[in-house]
C-alpha cells in the first residue's frame, strides 16, 4: 500500500472536495469519466451524493452508523451504487465506479472523532543486475572475451508482439509462430526437387 502521489488525488484536493461540516460518515470513490454537470441527490437512510462538473470524484456522505474502516467502507460502497443506479434511471449520465478497490477514500466517526483514510494500491516493479569475476589460482582476473552479438532471426520479431500485445490469443498465436520459426531452422523442411513440395521427412530425423 502506497501513498498516493500529488498528480493522483492528494490528501488535501480530496479533503477540499468534501462537504463541512463533515458528515458523521461517507466516502470518496473515482468514477469511470468525468462529469459534465453537478449532481446532488439525497439517498435513502439520512445519505446524500455529489459531484461537481469537470471532475470524476463521488462523494456520498450519511449518519452514524460505522465504527470502523471495514463497515464505513462497506456503506459508503452500498450508497454510492444505490446512488448512481438512480441517476441512470432518472435519465442521469450512466456511470461506474473505477477502482474503488485499488483507491477510494472513507471517513468514520469514533471516541476520539472523525477518523479519515485515504488509501491507494499500486503495483510496483523491479529489476536487479549482478556481475561476476572469474579469477586464477593466485587471484589474478581472467580476462573474459566480449560475447559474440546475437544474429537477428525472423523469430525475434514474433516474440517481440507476443510481449507487447495486448490480446491473449494474438501473444499465444505470436509465440507458437516464433517457436515455429526456430524449429524450421534447426530442422529445415526437405522438399522435393521435382515440384518444391514438402516432404514427409525432415532433415536430421530418423524416419522408416
Amino acid at each position: 500500500m502506497t501513498p498516493r502521489s500529488a498528480s493522483d488525488r492528494p490528501y488535501h484536493r480530496v479533503v477540499s472536495l468534501l462537504p463541512s461540516p463533515l458528515a458523521p460518515t461517507g466516502g470518496v470513490f473515482r468514477l469511470d469519466r468525468k462529469l459534465t454537470t453537478d449532481i446532488s441527490r439525497p439517498i435513502a437512510g439520512g445519505w446524500s451524493a455529489f459531484a461537481r462538473s469537470d471532475g470524476q470524484d463521488f462523494i456520498v456522505s450519511g449518519p452514524q452508523g460505522a465504527a470502523d474502516y471495514e463497515t464505513a467502507l462497506e456503506d459508503a460502497i452500498s450508497t454510492a451504487q444505490e446512488a448512481l443506479d438512480l441517476i441512470a434511471a432518472e435519465g442521469g449520465p450512466a456511470l461506474t465506479i473505477e477502482g474503488a478497490e485499488t483507491g477510494h477514500t472513507v471517513w468514520w466517526t469514533e471516541t476520539r472523532g472523525i477518523v479519515l483514510r485515504d488509501m491507494a494500491i499500486r503495483d510496483l516493479g523491479f529489476s536487479f543486475s549482478g556481475t561476476a569475476e572469474v579469477r586464477d589460482a593466485a587471484g589474478n582476473l581472467v580476462t573474459q572475451p566480449a560475447p559474440a552479438p546475437v544474429p537477428w532471426h525472423e523469430s525475434f520479431r514474433y516474440f517481440r508482439i507476443s510481449q507487447t500485445t495486448g490480446d491473449l490469443f494474438d501473444a499465444y498465436r505470436n509465440l507458437y509462430l516464433a517457436v515455429e520459426s526456430l524449429l524450421s531452422t534447426v530442422v529445415p523442411m526437405r522438399l522435393y526437387a521435382r515440384d518444391g513440395r514438402p516432404s514427409a521427412k525432415v532433415t536430421g530425423c530418423a524416419g522408416p
